[in-house]
């Protein structure tokens, strides 16, 4: 028969697990949100159309609070994994994709129905 020494010892025992447990999902989450804002960090800046004629030159500003083109704020919010930038906006869809070196990065607006626009970050 159990004695109340050995339920004393196995209830602490599940509750150091427990601890232990909820301390790995903790450490993980955080470095999870730590990558995320990594990944965000290297689209946020200002970007300036590529080849565009001065008058005609696109400047998109993409933040925590959104995307603006020009004086425009377009979207206050948008979806990137690392590669691929969407920008929801109430006309439709905009998708880019950055591409470039680590040192001169570039997005490439890939969306259907238009040439293809390419920024480079300033």
């Amino acid at each position: 028969m159990a004695t109340d020494s050995d339920k004393t010892n196995t209830l602490r025992k599940g509750l150091l697990f427990l601890i232990v447990i909820l301390s790995l999902v903790l450490m993980y989450y955080f470095y999870q949100q730590s990558a995320l804002d990594r990944v965000k960090e290297k689209i946020y800046g200002e970007w300036i159309e590529v080849g565009a004629p001065p008058y005609d030159t696109e400047r998109m500003v993409i933040s925590e609070r959104g995307v603006m083109i020009g004086s425009r704020h377009i979207a206050t919010s948008f979806s990137f994994n690392g590669k691929k930038l969407v920008v929801r906006t109430g006309s439709g869809e905009r998708v880019y994709i950055l591409s470039g070196t680590h040192d001169n990065p570039q997005l490439k607006r890939v969306s259907r129905g238009r040439s293809i626009q390419i920024f480079a970050r300033k």
